[in-house]
């Protein structure tokens, strides 16, 4: 489980994420695999996701802003337990957020 600091940390993520997404920083396309590609208008850098990462972004499109929602459809939607579902989003969110800062 994580400490307090850190899920702050993680709900900040989602935020600023959630605030990137809606705005033109950002372009989102799905494949036919159920990958998509995010490409960082500003940066011109191309992220491939996986299906995991690609569920996430749409989650969080759709107006899912907290951990705990977010835990919860991963393990509905791929049916894993919760520390799995804890640690990909935990890694999603650390890749995505290194992808934007780079």
């Amino acid at each position: 489980m994580l400490n307090l600091a850190q899920q702050e940390v993680l709900s900040l993520a989602i935020d600023i994420l959630s605030q990137i997404l809606a705005s033109d920083q950002l372009t989102h396309t799905i494949l036919a695999d159920n990958t998509s590609v995010l490409l960082n208008v500003n940066g011109m850098r191309v992220l491939s996701l996986n299906e995991t990462g690609t569920f996430l972004v749409e989650a969080i499109k759709q107006g899912m802003r907290t951990e705990e929602q977010l835990v919860a459809a991963l393990r509905q939607e791929f049916d894993v337990d919760e520390a799995t579902a804890r640690r990909d989003l935990e890694q999603f969110l650390k890749a995505l957020q290194s992808h934007l800062t780079a």
